[in-house]
């Protein structure tokens, strides 16, 4: 199915504006030092290309 610009903007918008509340809150972001915090980096580092790499952080927020 192919959305409308405007429908597609508003389903984003819709999206963002119910999951952003809580986006910071200390249960949505591992640790360091903790299980889920060595989970996420390992997840992370399985799609990465191999070392050396350039990588774009473009610092979008947790």
């Amino acid at each position: 199915m192919i959305m409308a610009d405007d429908a597609v903007q508003q389903s984003i918008t819709s999206f963002w504006n119910e999951v952003a509340p809580g986006y910071d809150e200390p249960a949505n972001v591992a640790a360091p030092g903790t299980a889920d915090y060595a989970a996420w980096r390992e997840a992370i580092g399985s799609v990465l290309p191999a070392l050396p790499v350039g990588v774009l952080d473009v610092d979008t927020g947790t």
